[in-house]
């Protein structure tokens, strides 16, 4: 219950204007307030207490004259009063939960340094300590839960920070700023009821780190035409997207998944062998537990090629392999330096034979993480495709004598105009450029037979 008291006026005049003031200028926007509380802070049972402790801030502003407009220091006291007792429960509560904590749970030696590199990690990690902290997840599958679960608990509080900032932003929306001194006590409050939340959740890490995600995780990104990005992920993983890719994650404490809606993504997974590591793909689920591999989706078909260790490809519905098995008792897995291309267009996935991939091909595959485009020997009709990923202004080949021919080179993927300029250089290429498009033909004319 909040305490609250009345401040009893030093006369009867004094006792009859305050009545007065108060019939007047507050009682008539009970209901009001009472309402506006209700529907602001709708899980708050003390709505009674709250209105009498408005009163009372309200009554006491007033002797001191700090009350210009009475209605709206009466609905700024109010909001005030509630975020303080939202608080005020808030720290009882994550203090009696870290005292009931403290008793039986004591932070391994594990847990204690996934919370340092966390700490260092929020600060600001250099070159230099971002490959200290991979070296050190993938040192110990232990390393990888402790930080993916401390990780975890630390989103969940940014997440808890953000609602509490949204909450006050709304409510502030129509009302007027509160004292910059009360302002900083309500920050200070905030940030205490944030530090003692933190210190529970490293206490906690100990006690829930076996389910690894009892919390879950989850998370989008994706990247526009052109756009490329690097996604980390709170057990240590990675995930490059390339241009127009859209990815989903998902972790739980069975399982780390990802899906991949569109485009394509290089896959860097942290060992653990007790928590797999899962990419779906238009019906394909891609099984590693500490490996390295690329993903495409392409409009008939999935391409997947492991640089590191090896994965499983399934049949998401059905859970069957979708690799052709060498002998009828070993389990087909896709190892490093192969690749293999699921086609998608049928009603279901169907078995695909694996297949070695060079060393060469993989450079070219890959090229992409540099911003490359490698073409050897590759027919105009592919090239062109593949610029087209990357850039808005689109090639079209308005030729048809055009589409078989092939060419060689390293560019720059954003530089297609680059490449039409050597084509019309020393191709015999001629470039029209309208709107949108550029639209390529041959110089000289087709000659009729």
């Amino acid at each position: 219950m909040l305490e609250h008291s009345m401040v009893p006026p030093t006369t009867a005049t004094d006792k009859a204007e305050q009545a007065r003031w108060f019939a007047e200028e507050i009682q008539p926007h009970e209901s009001k307030l009472r309402g506006w509380l209700r529907a602001r802070f709708p899980s708050l049972p003390d709505i009674d207490d709250l209105v009498q402790e408005s009163y009372a801030r309200l009554l006491r502003a007033r002797v001191a004259g700090k009350v210009a407009n009475a209605k709206t220091y009466l609905f700024a006291t109010a909001r005030n009063a509630a975020l303080d007792l939202f608080r005020r429960r808030r720290i009882m509560t994550a203090g009696a939960a870290m005292s009931r904590t403290e008793t039986f749970v004591k932070a391994s030696p594990i847990d204690r340094a996934a919370a340092a590199w966390l700490a260092r990690r929020v600060r600001g990690l250099t070159s230099r300590e971002q490959a200290e902290l991979a070296r050190w997840l993938q040192s110990d599958p232990r390393h990888a839960q402790a930080f993916a679960a401390l990780e975890l608990t630390w989103s969940s509080l940014d997440r808890l920070k953000e609602l509490d900032v949204a909450t006050r932003n709304r409510l502030e929306a129509d009302l007027p700023a509160v004292p910059m001194r009360r302002r900083r006590q309500a920050v200070l409050i905030f940030q205490a009821a944030l530090a003692t939340a933190a210190a529970l959740a490293i206490a906690y890490v100990g006690w829930w780190r076996p389910a690894r995600a009892a919390a879950p995780f989850v998370e989008a990104a994706a990247t526009e035409i052109g756009g490329q990005r690097k996604l980390g992920l709170p057990d240590g993983s990675s995930v490059d997207l390339n241009t127009d890719t859209a990815v989903e994650v998902a972790f739980t404490a069975a399982e780390r998944r990802v899906r991949l809606r569109r485009g394509e993504a290089q896959f860097s997974v942290a060992k653990s062998s007790q928590w797999p590591f899962v990419v779906e793909v238009a019906g394909v689920d891609i099984r590693a537990v500490g490996t390295a591999f690329n993903v495409r989706l392409r409009p008939e078909a999935v391409e997947v090629i492991v640089t590191e260790g090896k994965v499983r490809v399934a049949d998401t519905q059905k859970g069957t392999s979708l690799l052709a098995a060498h002998t009828p008792t070993e389990e087909p897995l896709l190892q490093a330096g192969q690749r293999v291309l699921i086609n998608v267009t049928m009603s279901s996935p169907a078995p695909e034979t694996a297949g070695p991939i060079s060393p060469p091909e993989i450079e070219r595959a890959l090229a992409w993480q540099e911003r490359r485009l490698i073409i050897d020997g590759t027919p105009l009709a592919e090239v062109v495709a593949e610029f087209n990923r990357y850039n808005r202004q689109k090639l079209v080949i308005a030729d048809a004598r055009l589409n078989e021919r092939q060419f060689g080179g390293t560019f720059t993927v954003s530089n297609a105009e680059g490449f039409v300029r050597l084509l019309e250089s020393r191709f015999g290429v001629k470039a029209e450029r309208t709107g949108a498009e550029t639209r390529l033909r041959l110089a000289e004319p087709e000659i009729s037979p």
